[in-house]
């Protein structure tokens, strides 16, 4: 839609040239190719990865040695400062996960150890999957929270 409106407004005044043409009908057609995308199993899952994660952060997996990362980040992810945790809710992915593995490779070390001990036995997928909905994840809606 934005890739349309902006060739025939750029267009009209014939400022478009080849290569700014080409990516506008390239992102034309990737917005085509979007529409209905997602199939309804497409969207359980997401909904499952989404359940998954929110179970991760709020009370870990004791069996595996997994703390709740709750505990410290507090119950809406946007730390505790009484214990001078950083928000972790709406921070990108990427970035969070880049910390976490950080802290799992012990090249992060300003923690004490805490972070260190919690992520150690995470999956790199479970920590893809908490990153992402940590990323995503408004503690004021609703239907995420509780």
């Amino acid at each position: 839609m934005l890739a349309n409106y902006y060739a025939s407004q750029t267009a009209m005044r014939g400022m478009v040239s080849k290569d700014v043409r080409q990516l506008v009908l390239t992102v034309a057609g990737a917005e085509k190719q979007l529409e209905g995308a997602f199939s309804p199993s497409q969207t359980k899952e997401a909904s499952q990865n989404q359940q998954q994660a929110k179970l991760l952060f709020t009370k870990g997996n004791p069996e595996r040695g997994i703390p709740a990362c709750s505990t410290c980040h507090g119950p809406d992810g946007t730390g505790l400062e009484s214990m001078k945790t950083p928000r972790l809710s709406g921070q990108r992915a990427d970035y969070l996960k880049a910390q976490i593995l950080a802290f799992r490779a012990g090249r992060r070390t300003n923690d004490m150890g805490q972070m260190s001990a919690s992520v150690k036995n995470l999956r790199y997928s479970e920590i893809k999957l908490l990153t992402r909905f940590l990323e995503t994840w408004d503690p004021q809606d609703k239907e995420v929270a509780n």
